[in-house]
């Protein structure tokens, strides 16, 4: 009985281990996007261009 018992141990801490390095790998790829590349990767700076294209687009005369 304590051999299944070891075995049940073993599984659920390599799982919990498994599932903690998933959610650190996940959260320092969020964290980099997010929070280093932010000055990059401003949504106002994407929208501000977008809106800059679609006025362009509206100025010009069609053929």
């Amino acid at each position: 009985m304590s051999e299944v018992y070891s075995i049940f141990l073993s599984a659920v801490f390599s799982s919990f281990i498994v599932t903690t390095g998933i959610i650190a790998v996940i959260g320092s790829i969020y964290y980099l996007t997010y929070k280093c590349f932010a000055s990059y990767i401003s949504f106002d700076k994407i929208a501000q261009a977008e809106r800059q294209m679609s006025a362009a687009k509206k100025n010009t005369v069609s053929n």
